[in-house]
């Protein structure tokens, strides 16, 4: 009963974690990308 508890927090922490860090990386490269494309548009215009 401990122990499961234990892992179940620490999988939820894991999962939190893991989550947090995905979604952060996305937000990071498609604002680079967002900048590329104006960047783009930019200089060709």
């Amino acid at each position: 009963m401990d122990l499961s508890g234990v892992y179940g927090m620490f999988a939820a922490i894991l999962v939190a974690a893991g989550f947090f860090l995905f979604v952060g990386t996305i937000g990071i490269k498609g604002d680079k990308k967002e900048d590329d494309l104006h960047k783009v548009e930019s200089e060709e215009s």
